[in-house]
């Protein structure tokens, strides 16, 4: 199915990031998700991370972005611009 969608994302689901560390059943599942976006060209994006430790295993296994608690709490659209306009 994946071959026919006009995909250009994949994300990993925070379901295989919360215990990727721990996990062989995980890691083997983001891995293969890692070689499956790249054979695909396609970009990946773990979500759900929210310890270093998740970063650091996922960045190691090729996961180049990502997203969670790690990063920043889920805020308004508003908050986020006015956020940004800060930074």
């Amino acid at each position: 199915m994946l071959k026919t969608l006009p995909l250009k994302r994949l994300k990993v689901d925070r379901a295989f990031v919360r215990d990727v560390v721990n996990s062989a059943s995980d890691q083997a599942i983001v891995r293969a998700v890692v070689a499956m976006a790249n054979a695909m060209s396609m970009e990946l994006i773990a979500e759900g991370v929210e310890r270093p430790e998740q970063r650091d295993w996922l960045v190691n296994a090729g996961v180049l972005e990502a997203q969670g608690w790690l990063f920043g709490k889920a805020m308004a659209a508003e908050d986020f611009l006015q956020w940004l306009e800060q930074q």
